[in-house]
């Protein structure tokens, strides 16, 4: 059933109601998404844990002793992709717990509409991402050329 309402800024929004099997198939949802959560944040800390390793632990190169700091910048790079990878599971671990709260709250249409809130950060943040990978994609391809046709013209 779709009503009409008026926001402050005088748009209209469609009010839709989800049925009750709608919500139990988002409710049985809410597990795995919990459970994928948990194993982004497994992820997220043994990238974390590689990037100090790489950092702290002294990389031996032949015929030297292994002194001074290992690889920093790539343990810089690990350490971002921990951090990256820690928001998308954290808004997955809220969207999840909003979602089972639903079978307990007096308002559970509030509590969907929090649900749905946190599930627009996890797009959004995945989207941001893909584009950023494309972008580094496109600068990629085109030093590649760069380099192809810059080492072959002479």
């Amino acid at each position: 059933m779709e009503n009409e309402i008026n926001t402050t800024d005088g748009s209209e929004i469609k009010e839709i109601s989800l049925s009750q099997l709608a919500i139990n198939y988002l409710q049985k949802t809410a597990p795995w998404i919990k459970f994928i959560s948990i194993m982004g944040f497994i992820g997220s800390g043994i990238i974390a844990l590689v990037a100090l390793a790489l950092f702290f632990i002294p990389i031996p190169f032949p015929g030297q002793l292994p002194i001074g700091p290992g690889l920093g910048p790539i343990s810089i790079i690990y350490f971002v992709m921990a951090i990256i990878m820690f928001f998308p599971s954290y808004y997955m671990l809220k969207y999840s717990n909003k979602l089972l709260k639903t079978r307990h709250a007096e308002d559970a249409g509030a509590t969907i509409e929090e649900a749905f809130l946190w599930q627009k950060k996890y797009w959004t943040f995945i989207g941001v991402i893909m584009i950023v990978y494309i972008g580094f994609i496109i600068v990629a391809i085109a030093g590649v050329l760069i380099a192809f046709f810059t080492l072959n013209a002479f």
